[in-house]
């Protein structure tokens, strides 16, 4: 959606931008919704056929259960919110999420992604 406007990423920090301990959690960061705001008239200026409200009501139902959203979000974004909440409960030290990511894959066993392998190879 964004290739095609002018508009450029902003960035998303949970610890920045995003209030985790309300339910549901509440943006704390004014920029957010200035750039929501950004993305709808450039999605208008390109005709109006996607409204911003009709693609978040689509993005929905690919959420509406923890399952869902764990099976449609990145693995980036989601080891960036677990490297958050590990971080406010002092359980990890503040590091980049590559070493975060090189940390966690010392404790995984290769064995455990048999399953992919094998996906893989029936697939092939």
């Amino acid at each position: 959606m964004l290739k095609s406007t002018t508009l450029s990423y902003i960035g998303f920090s949970p610890a920045r931008d995003v209030d985790l301990t309300c339910s549901p959690p509440i943006y704390k960061n004014p920029l957010i919704d200035d750039y929501f705001e950004e993305v709808e008239l450039a999605l208008k200026a390109k005709g109006g056929r996607l409204p911003l409200n009709g693609q978040i009501k689509k993005l929905r139902g690919h959420s509406s259960t923890a399952s869902k959203a764990f099976n449609n979000i990145p693995e980036k974004y989601l080891i960036s919110l677990f490297k958050h909440f590990l971080e406010r409960q002092g359980l990890a030290n503040q590091c980049s999420n590559e070493s975060f990511c090189y940390k966690l894959s010392k404790e995984c066993s290769v064995n455990d992604l048999q399953f992919l392998k094998t996906k893989i190879e029936s697939y092939m």
